[in-house]
């Protein structure tokens, strides 16, 4: 089954128009018939959307057997749904979550403090709880799997910047989408994420989350040394 057969976006009013003029957009899944809506609201910062029903359908989803990644809300919401069934929900060991420390306090039902004075045993203690591949993220980055805790000490400043957690969310689903297990593919986007934030603030100093991009693919797919073996590399491609 294909992404676009898992998720798929259905919109009120078609047209080339942009995502904030969207009155309605729902996530579906045309097996489990559940729509998580999107509903427009209006505050002092300009249009958002809200997630109104996304919570039955996460826990669908979370039960099908694939990988995955959850981020931001999708934490949130599993929070929730832990609440919502009295105990955590088993990921089969093939999701990564990728919390920083407040939302990491919110899985654990603990204070951001007390994360943060233990990072290491937060990590692992929800990659047990939950059965997956968890990466605390922070200036040190914890990896917590089923084979045990890997960190990262190679943080920069210029990773502390709205969207730059987006982007390692991403990093990782390409990585799950290539085939690697969750463990690998939560260890490589770390990294890759890591030599990126570097690059980017080399090239252009403070940076904003979408000065990545361009720097992710040369992370994880060096150019070779001039005067290299080209044909070799690009054998290695076929």
């Amino acid at each position: 089954m294909e992404l676009r057969d898992v998720i798929t976006s259905r919109i009120r009013d078609a047209g080339p128009l942009p995502f904030a003029a969207f009155m309605d957009l729902a996530l579906y899944h045309p097996e489990l018939g559940y729509y998580a809506r999107a509903r427009r609201r209006s505050g002092a910062a300009g249009d958002f959307f809200t997630s109104v029903d996304a919570g039955p359908l996460l826990g669908e989803l979370l039960a099908a057997p694939l990988p995955g990644v959850l981020d931001a809300d999708g934490l949130t919401l599993l929070a929730q749904l832990a609440a919502a069934e009295g105990r955590p929900r088993p990921l089969g060991g093939h999701w990564v979550l990728t919390p920083h420390p407040g939302e990491m306090g919110r899985l654990l039902g603990m204070p951001t403090a007390q994360v943060l004075a233990d990072p290491a045993a937060a990590a692992a203690t929800a990659a047990e709880r939950w059965q997956a591949v968890v990466i605390l993220k922070g200036h040190v980055s914890w990896v917590a799997g089923a084979d045990g805790l890997a960190i990262l000490d190679a943080g920069n400043p210029a990773l502390a910047t709205g969207g730059s957690g987006d982007v390692l969310a991403g990093v990782v689903a390409g990585l799950l989408s290539r085939g690697l297990g969750a463990v690998a593919a939560a260890r490589a986007a770390v990294l890759v994420h890591s030599c990126a934030g570097r690059e980017a603030a080399r090239a252009g100093g403070w940076i904003v989350a979408e000065d990545l991009l361009p720097h992710v693919g040369r992370a994880a797919w060096p150019r070779p040394a001039r005067g290299a073996d080209r044909r070799g590399r690009h054998r290695r491609l076929r």
